[in-house]
């Protein structure tokens, strides 16, 4: 799994990409606090930094569709609460179980495969809306 942004993940819309860039970059600073076996205070530190921008770029992501009158606004409201359902998720793990190298690597595939999967399909197809937008 792929735990990098790359260029294929671009969706043209600069401010966008610099955030999902940054998400990716939060949580592979996640993924090495729990490798690096820090402490479950300084894992949970780096989790609140990750929901906080998680959650300032939905809003400001829907925002921006709400704005441009975008037709997959609901589709996208749906996966972000996915996205935060699986961050919530980890948060719960953490504070009640050990982390386990099981642990991590699947909190690590489940997370990058759904920003991918979600960066490549719906925010692709924003970033083609907004950009055919501004065209007109």
């Amino acid at each position: 799994m792929n735990s990098n942004w790359d260029a294929v993940l671009s969706t043209g819309v600069d401010n966008i990409d610099r955030q999902h860039q940054e998400i990716f970059r939060l949580i592979n600073n996640l993924v090495s606090a729990m490798n690096e076996e820090k402490s479950k205070i300084e894992i949970i530190k780096v989790l609140d930094s990750l929901e906080e921008h998680a959650i300032r770029h939905i809003n400001e992501e829907e925002a921006i569709q709400k704005e441009n009158n975008y037709p997959g606004l609901e589709i996208q409201q749906m996966q972000h609460e996915e996205f935060k359902e699986c961050l919530r998720d980890i948060r719960s793990f953490l504070e009640t179980r050990e982390i386990s190298t099981l642990f991590i690597i699947h909190m690590q595939q489940k997370i990058f495969k759904w920003c991918r999967k979600h960066m490549l399909t719906a925010d692709k197809d924003l970033g083609e809306f907004l950009i055919n937008s501004r065209r007109n």
